[in-house]
């Protein structure tokens, strides 16, 4: 399947992910083998990239997101458009969240900062599920943006440090881990 043939599935989708970041995204996800889980489901935009990813590869999305009335219609089209996928819609905190299996591509897009209590979301988030990535899987960080979310970007480089970077467009930054 080719991105355009996905996108225009996407493009229908709420969501703030613009098409470059789609594009890049889809390019990370088209190659993994492994269980995508994605942090932070809005409305279902890139979710719904790698739900088609997923029906390509054969492999299971996790969606991640504490929004009940978001999930409810990510449900409905993951059921409706994606019976052959089998996909997973978790309704609690990133933190709270049980995975117990190895990833094969990991999307953090969730609380970008550090809140007013100082609980450190991009920090934790990185911290919490970047260690189930397989060797050689993809970390893809929306929103890797020096200015606007600094947080993000010093998680992010933090914790990637040594691993392979796909780069970084718009502000979807893609890392693989090293094998």
């Amino acid at each position: 399947m080719r991105f355009e043939d996905a996108f225009a599935y996407t493009r229908n989708v709420a969501g703030s992910f613009e098409e470059p970041c789609c594009r890049h995204l889809w390019e990370a996800a088209i190659r993994c083998h492994g269980t995508m889980l994605e942090v932070g489901v809005l409305y279902g935009r890139s979710a719904s990239l790698l739900l088609q990813a997923a029906r390509v590869n054969h492999t299971k999305v996790i969606l991640i997101d504490p929004c009940e009335p978001r999930h409810q219609e990510v449900r409905e089209r993951a059921a409706r458009d994606f019976p052959d996928v089998e996909a997973q819609v978790l309704t609690v905190e990133s933190k709270d969240a049980q995975v117990n299996e190895p990833l094969g591509l990991v999307h953090i897009d969730a609380v970008h900062c550090v809140d007013e209590t100082g609980y450190d979301h991009p920090w934790h988030d990185a911290e919490h599920w970047l260690p189930l990535l397989e060797p050689g899987g993809f970390a893809c960080f929306h929103d890797y943006d020096p200015v606007v979310f600094p947080d993000i970007v010093r998680a992010v480089d933090h914790f990637t440090a040594d691993w392979i970077d796909v780069g970084t467009v718009g502000t979807l930054a893609i890392r693989v881990k090293p094998v």
